[in-house]
């Protein structure tokens, strides 16, 4: 169902009005991105947003998410061009690039998340707490292809099903290669990955420094204009800005003393129309407002407190330009997949979830899927649930099997 609230006075999708989908659906639905056209709608209309929390409250987790699913549905907008332009879409699809810039998450537990998530084949993971329907015409296409190609012998990434790579990038000249680290300028030259496979570049600026990295990541961005403007804009995620406060300090290469403000500013300029651009951004006390919140067009704010063992989050849209979002605080959890029981007992609402069996005995060799898909539930508030049967007439009925 389309939002009136994003659509023109033709009745057609307002691209200028889409965030970034995440591709976790109880979290996308809150955005109201519960349509397929909607979530592909931000591929070439740039936007921005702001993901603000304490620490561990999971936004690099969030941020992960997001990145594969951008991917993802630009691969998705791929596979539905005519059989004659694929080819070339798909060769397209290692132009465009996604930088997740980190002073904060190292590689390897960004790659830890990655794969403990499934965030490398976004389609064939589970997804628990979704319809039937839905989970079966997410699997259909891929696991019809999966069963071709395990016939043929052949089964290629990308063109039967959609696989995303993380790659370790580090601030180096082109050419250096260490330990399966890849210079930034290799990773910006053309081809980015193997045809039909697109990578998610991690610049490791935990271990690796560029000297004033703000002025480094504003000269990327500058240097790589979307060549088509019909073609998907670039994607880039700083973590986080604080991380990039503390290591480089107020000064800027040119020994000038450079507010926060003012770096923000410059780093949206240098990325004009041809770039998304997503802060992660550290909240010190409850309530405190950052530069960055006033400029993006979206803003999540996650919270979090502890009694004893037992934490819990929350998630609430504080700000979506020109979207009928869910207002208010949502629970959410990150889970492990593990699931609980009561006795032999499986619990419906913390179920296990094992990989789909037709993806293990296809995939199980070359990927290294794990032993359960652990994934993010996010809880709408009863508000939001009442806004919805009054919308729908019927309360949403969630499968949580195959």
């Amino acid at each position: 169902m389309i939002d009136p609230a994003v659509c023109k006075a033709d009745g057609s999708l307002d691209k200028a009005c889409c965030p970034l989908p995440f591709g976790i659906p109880s979290l996308d639905e809150l955005l109201a991105l519960d349509a397929e056209d909607q979530a592909k709608a931000c591929l070439t209309s740039n936007t921005s947003l702001a993901i603000v929390g304490q620490d561990g409250t999971g936004k690099s987790v969030f941020a992960l998410h997001l990145a594969s699913a951008y991917l993802n549905q630009a691969w998705k907008a791929m596979r539905e061009r005519p059989a004659d332009s694929q080819a070339s879409a798909a060769k397209g699809m290692t132009d465009i690039c996604v930088l997740y810039a980190s002073s904060d998450l190292s590689f390897g537990s960004a790659r830890k998340v990655w794969d403990s998530f499934g965030l490398s084949i976004p389609n064939l993971r589970y997804t628990p707490f979704i319809s039937a329907a839905e989970r079966q015409s997410r699997l259909r296409n891929e696991l019809s292809n999966l069963g071709a190609g395990a016939g043929s012998g052949m089964r290629s990434p990308g063109t039967d099903f959609c696989r995303i790579e993380l790659q370790h990038l580090v601030p180096r000249g082109p050419g250096w290669v260490s330990n399966g680290e890849r210079s930034v300028p290799d990773f910006l030259a053309y081809p980015r990955g193997t045809p039909g496979r697109p990578a998610v570049g991690l610049l490791d600026l935990t271990e690796y420094s560029a000297g004033d990295d703000w002025m480094y990541l504003c000269r990327l961005v500058a240097n790589q204009p979307v060549a088509d403007p019909s073609a998907p804009r670039n994607l880039l995620i700083v973590d986080s800005i604080e991380g990039f406060e503390t290591l480089i300090g107020e000064r800027n290469s040119f020994g000038e003393r450079m507010s926060r403000r003012a770096r923000i500013a410059q780093l949206i300029r240098a990325a004009s129309t041809d770039w998304h651009l997503v802060f992660l951004v550290e909240e010190p006390s409850p309530g405190h407002r950052h530069p960055e919140e006033y400029v993006a067009d979206s803003v999540i704010r996650l919270r979090r407190s502890s009694k004893g063992e037992t934490v819990r989050r929350w998630v609430e849209i504080e700000k979506s330009r020109g979207r009928a979002y869910s207002p208010g605080e949502h629970p959410f959890e990150i889970r492990s997949g593990r699931g609980t029981s009561t006795g032999e007992w499986e619990n419906p609402d913390d179920p296990m979830t094992l990989p789909h069996p037709e993806v293990k005995k296809n995939l199980g060799e070359t990927l290294n899927l794990p032993t359960q898909f652990g994934y993010v539930q996010v809880f709408p508030s009863l508000g939001h649930r009442r806004r919805c049967s009054r919308r729908t007439g019927r309360w949403r009925r969630d499968a949580l099997r195959w």
